[in-house]
C-alpha cells in the first residue's frame, strides 16, 4: 500500500513539477519573443533611422561634395570665357582644371569640348575624341541623354567620374566638364563610416545593382550585380520591389537583417544602412537557455528566476530609450549617442566642441520641504528654460538626478561662458509656481573645452571636475577654469 502512494506521490510531484516546468517554459518563451519584438520594434522606429539620419548626413559631406564641385565647375566663368574665345592657349586651362583638383582633392579634372571634340586634362593631356573608339563611347552616351550630370564608376580604372553638361548662352551643348575620385578612396570613406556607425553600408543605382559596399569577400567581389543575384541581398531586393526610401527587414543564414534606405538625389544611388540582430541577440538566446536549464534542475527557484529575467528584459528595454520621460530631454544613452558623433565631427575638422556641466544646489533640499513633486516642478521648469536657450545644434540632456550636460559646437570659449552665465543668472531669477508657492533655485556649473586628443570620457570630467570646483568655491557660480586653461 505505502509503495501505491509513493508512486502516486511521485506521480503527482512530477505532474506538478511538469505543469510548473510548462508554465515556466511558456513564460520565458514568451519573454523572450516580446523582448524580441521590442528589440526589433525599437530598430526600426528609433534606432536604425537615428543612426541612418547621421550616416546620410556624413554620406552628403563627403560623397556628394564631388558633384557640387563638378556642377559648379560647369558653370564657371572662366570656362565659359575660354570657350567663348575659341579655346585658345589650352595650357591655360590645364593650369585651371590642374587648380580645382589640387583644391578639392581629386584624382582628375577634365573638360571635352563639343566644338573641337578634344579632350583636356589637368596634365596637359589633349587628346582627339574618336566617335567609334569605345574609350570615347562615354562622351557621346552623355551627351545624347540630355541629363545635367551623371556620376559613374569605371572598374578598369577604378575610379568615380562625375560627369556635367556645360551650356553656351544659348543653352546649346558646348562640352562635359568632370572630375574623377579613385575607389580607394570611396572606399575608405566607407569603411570609415562602418567603424564609427557599427553598420554595414551599400550603395545601389536606380537599376538596382551594387556600386559600392564596405562589405569584404563575395559581396565586395559582387559590385555591379543586381542586388537579386547577390545571395546575402536576394531576400531584400524581394521584398522591395521596386527600391525605394525606407526601413525594411529580412533573414539571411539565420539571422534578422534591418535595412534603412535613403535616396541621394545627386548620386542617383540608394544609400543602404544595414544593421543585423546577431551581437543584439546573443545575451537574449543565452538567457532563453539558461533559463531552460535552470527549470529543468531547480523547479523551486522558477518563479524567482522568471521575475530576474522580465527585469532584465525589462531594463534592457527601457535601456534602449533615447528620451528621459520626466524632462523630455535626452537621457544619457541618447545623449552619447550623438555626442560621440559630434565629438568626431570636430575632431575631424578642427572645430570647437564645449561642455556645460550643469547642478541644481541644494536639490535634495527642495525635495525635502517641498516633496518630489515639488523637485520634478523645478527639473521641468529649468529642463524647459535650458533646451530653449539652445541652438538647434546644440545638444541637451539630463544626465542623471538634478544634473544636465550640454554640448556646444563651434562656439568660442568667451561665447561658452557668456552662454553658462546667462543660465546661472536665469536660473537665479526663476520662480517655479508648485502648488501656489514659488520655488526658488540656483545652479552651479562646469566648463571644458575639446582638446586634440581628447575622448568623450575625458572631456566630460573635466567639466565635471569644473562643475565641483563651482560648487566647492559656494555654489551658483560659473567655474570657467577648465574651459580657458
Amino acid at each position: 500500500m505505502s509503495a501505491k502512494l509513493s508512486l502516486k506521490r511521485s506521480v503527482i510531484l512530477s505532474l506538478l513539477a511538469l505543469l510548473i516546468g510548462l508554465g515556466f517554459l511558456a513564460t520565458t518563451l514568451s519573454s523572450y519573443y516580446t523582448s524580441r519584438a521590442a528589440l526589433r520594434e525599437n530598430i526600426i522606429s528609433t534606432e536604425l533611422p537615428l543612426v541612418s539620419n547621421a550616416v546620410y548626413s556624413e554620406v552628403r559631406n563627403d560623397l556628394v561634395r564631388p558633384v557640387q564641385v563638378a556642377r559648379a565647375l560647369s558653370s564657371d566663368v572662366f570656362l565659359h570665357d575660354w570657350i567663348d574665345r575659341g579655346e585658345q592657349d589650352p595650357q591655360l586651362l590645364s593650369r585651371f582644371l590642374g587648380n580645382i583638383r589640387e583644391q578639392n582633392h581629386t584624382t582628375s579634372a577634365f573638360f571635352v569640348s563639343q566644338r573641337t571634340q578634344t579632350y583636356y586634362d589637368q596634365n596637359g593631356v589633349f587628346e582627339h575624341m574618336d566617335p567609334g573608339h569605345e574609350t570615347a563611347a562615354w562622351f557621346y552616351q552623355f551627351r545624347d541623354s540630355g541629363g545635367p550630370w551623371e556620376v559613374v564608376i569605371d572598374p578598369a580604372r577604378r575610379t568615380m567620374f562625375v560627369n556635367c553638361r556645360v551650356n553656351d548662352d544659348q543653352g546649346r551643348f558646348a562640352g562635359v566638364v568632370g572630375i574623377g575620385i579613385t575607389v580607394e578612396q570611396l572606399l575608405a570613406m566607407i569603411e570609415n563610416y562602418q567603424r564609427v556607425f557599427d553598420r554595414t553600408l551599400y550603395f545601389v543605382d536606380g537599376n538596382r545593382q551594387l556600386v559600392l559596399t564596405g562589405a569584404e569577400g563575395q559581396l565586395a567581389a559582387s559590385k555591379g550585380l543586381s542586388i537579386d543575384r547577390i545571395a546575402a541581398l536576394a531576400p531584400l531586393g524581394a521584398h522591395v520591389m521596386p527600391l525605394r526610401d525606407g526601413t525594411f527587414d529580412y533573414t539571411f543564414n539565420g539571422e534578422q537583417h534591418y535595412v534603412n534606405a535613403r535616396f541621394i538625389a545627386e548620386l542617383n544611388w540608394y544609400l543602404l544602412v544595414d544593421r543585423h540582430d546577431s551581437d543584439l541577440m546573443k545575451p537574449v538566446r543565452r538567457t532563453l537557455w539558461v533559463n531552460l536549464l535552470v527549470c529543468l534542475g531547480v523547479t523551486a527557484l522558477v518563479l524567482g528566476f522568471v521575475g530576474w529575467v522580465t527585469r532584465r528584459y525589462l531594463h534592457h528595454i527601457e535601456a534602449l530609450t533615447l528620451r528621459d520621460p520626466l524632462t523630455g530631454l535626452l537621457n544619457r544613452r541618447g545623449f552619447t549617442l550623438l555626442a560621440e558623433q559630434a565629438l568626431l565631427e570636430c575632431q575631424r575638422d578642427g572645430r570647437h566642441l564645449s561642455v556645460i556641466m550643469i547642478d541644481l544646489d541644494h536639490f535634495k533640499a527642495i525635495n525635502d520641504t517641498h516633496g518630489h513633486l515639488g523637485g520634478d516642478s523645478v527639473l521641468r521648469a529649468f529642463a524647459g528654460a535650458l533646451s530653449a536657450s539652445m541652438r538647434a545644434s546644440d545638444i541637451v540632456s539630463r544626465w542623471g538626478g538634478e544634473e544636465f550636460i550640454v554640448v556646444l559646437k563651434d562656439a568660442q570659449a568667451e561665447a561658452v561662458l557668456a552662454l553658462a552665465e546667462k543660465i546661472r543668472a536665469h536660473a537665479q531669477s526663476c520662480r517655479v509656481d508648485h502648488g501656489g508657492e514659488p520655488l526658488s533655485f540656483t545652479v552651479s556649473i562646469g566648463l571644458a573645452q575639446l582638446q586634440s586628443s581628447d575622448t568623450l570620457d575625458e572631456l566630460i570630467d573635466r567639466a565635471d571636475q569644473a562643475l565641483y570646483s563651482a560648487k566647492r568655491s559656494g555654489r551658483n557660480r560659473v567655474c570657467p577654469t577648465t574651459l580657458l586653461r
